[in-house]
């Protein structure tokens, strides 16, 4: 599955101010759920996985909604449906690979070095 991300017009000429809004915006929501689902987890006892796998999708769809004009999932009729494991590899051409594969909604376990787990927010909630 591929997606594709078209910038909005006014972020055009803003490329490095709109990367910063994003990575901002994006921590801070991330960091709201994280703290949240962690809470429940080690207060309450709860299993927060699949909110926490909701929560990821949710704060990507904000971001590209907010921050860019469309994007479009292709290929998504392609993903093995129901429990059968499959293997996603992002390039990371940027850091909205992670973004984009949250938007695919997956259940997933991330595969990733240490210091990615620690991220304020974002990290947390893969971790989670």
């Amino acid at each position: 599955a591929l997606v594709y991300l078209e910038e909005k017009r006014h972020f055009r000429q803003l490329s490095v101010i709109r990367t910063i809004a994003v990575v901002q915006v994006w921590i801070a929501l991330a960091f709201i759920e994280a703290v949240r689902l962690f809470t429940m987890k080690n207060l309450l006892g709860y299993n927060v996985r699949m909110q926490a796998h909701g929560a990821c999708g949710r704060i990507s769809g904000l971001l590209f909604k907010t921050f860019f004009d469309k994007y479009v999932i292709e290929g998504a009729e392609k993903l093995p449906q129901g429990n059968e494991p499959f293997i996603i590899v992002a390039n990371h051409q940027s850091m909205m690979d992670v973004a984009a594969i949250f938007a695919l909604r997956l259940k997933a376990a991330w595969v990733a070095k240490t210091a990615v787990f620690v991220i304020p927010g974002v990290g947390w909630l893969m971790w989670l």
